[in-house]
């Protein structure tokens, strides 16, 4: 669980009230959700494995260019976030909240991501919302397999730009005129306590060709509680 929920919520101030923090055992009792959230798989079904920090040392990204491949450093965060009730279907919206941080193998900034992972239970859909700092938010949609283990499961979403009809991709207007996203593809793969991805993206050039660029790797969790798999990173 992110430490940040241990301290309660921050004072807020405007010109005529001061905002105090609530008790403490309301952070406890947020706390406690939490934590039973976190041992009742069903609470946020193939999500629940994510949950925790996970570190990776064998980054890799591959591209056209001059630059074909980078090497990288990675830490990846999950954290709960409250259920979601949609009003209109009438069903509830699992969701993490993630954060992605990438170095180059110098100590370099390489890449930095917020986003959310959703599971919607009744359609039994998985989706990846991702907000790129050079100006791209999208929305990728796919499922989720599993071999009836609550540790290993498969997800796949795709987001692409030119069908309105599928999940999709927005890039801020200076993005769009010069190198737009056009596609991106995500699979993970989640065993225990190793989790695999492979981000594919493809990034239309001005002269129309298509710039793809891969970016994946292998990291191990390194937050409690385990699933007590081996690691194979």
């Amino acid at each position: 669980i992110n430490a940040e929920y241990m301290g309660g919520f921050p004072e807020q101030t405007n010109s005529t009230h001061t905002h105090m923090k609530p008790p403490s055992w309301i952070s406890l009792l947020f706390l406690l959700a939490l934590s039973s959230a976190r041992a009742d798989v069903p609470a946020f079904g193939p999500l629940q494995g994510f949950i925790g920090v996970w570190s990776g040392v064998v980054g890799h990204v591959c591209s056209p260019g001059p630059e074909t491949e980078d090497f990288y450093f990675e830490k990846q965060t999950y954290t709960p976030m409250f259920p979601t009730l949609n009003q209109v279907a009438g069903n509830t919206i699992a969701a993490l909240r993630y954060e992605i941080q990438i170095t180059r193998r110098d100590g370099s900034a390489l890449h930095h991501e917020t986003g959310q992972l959703h599971w919607l239970p009744d359609s039994k859909q998985y989706a990846r919302l991702a907000n790129i700092p050079r100006g791209i938010t999208l929305m990728a949609g796919g499922t989720a397999f599993t071999n009836n283990s609550n540790w290993t499961y498969w997800f796949h979403a795709v987001a692409d730009a030119s069908d309105p009809n599928t999940w999709g991709v927005l890039n801020a207007p200076v993005v769009g005129a010069s190198l737009p996203t056009t596609r991106f593809e995500t699979s993970y793969y989640l065993y225990g306590d190793t989790l695999f991805y492979s981000d594919l993206t493809d990034n239309k050039l001005e002269n129309g060709t298509i710039f793809r660029h891969v970016a994946s790797n292998c990291l191990q969790r390194a937050s409690l509680p385990r699933a007590n798999t081996t690691q194979l990173c």
